[in-house]
């Protein structure tokens, strides 16, 4: 099994774990609470997107390549997506356009507000500088 493939079994396994239960509200605002009672077996609908960017010196010229996924909607298990999703990251970890190789991320959500408020914040430092290139991947 190859290093970022366990990377995003991590990933896909705390984020699931995150969203899937209200959040707690603390002194240091909202966090999620331990999730021991998840149950990958129950269906949902997620809205996700992949997001990826320079792993390191993003300051050369060649490490100036940011690219995500449109937000889409999926419904299924825990396996159902984690089976989605592990063809589109192969390829986009595959597909690197930056020199020294590129991080990339598998975010979901449960509500299409909450995709479209966080993809706007990964944006952010990117979008509209022109030091970066930003592409839209199409899976």
């Amino acid at each position: 099994m190859k290093k970022y493939q366990i990377l995003l079994f991590i990933i896909l396994c705390c984020a699931l774990r995150s969203i899937a239960q209200e959040p707690v509200p603390s002194s240091k605002g909202t966090i999620a609470p331990s999730a021991a009672t998840i149950d990958p077996s129950r269906s949902e609908t997620w809205y996700y997107y992949f997001f990826s960017r320079p792993w390191t010196d993003r300051s050369t010229p060649g490490n100036r390549t940011v690219r995500y996924t449109e937000i889409r909607e999926i419904t299924g298990t825990q396996a159902e997506l984690s089976k989605m999703a592990q063809p589109v990251f192969d390829r986009i970890n595959n597909e690197c356009e930056n020199q020294t190789t590129c991080t990339s991320d598998f975010n979901i959500y449960k509500t299409l507000e909450e995709a479209k408020a966080a993809l706007r914040g990964y944006l952010k430092p990117y979008a509209g500088n022109p030091s970066y290139t930003v592409k839209v991947f199409v899976p």
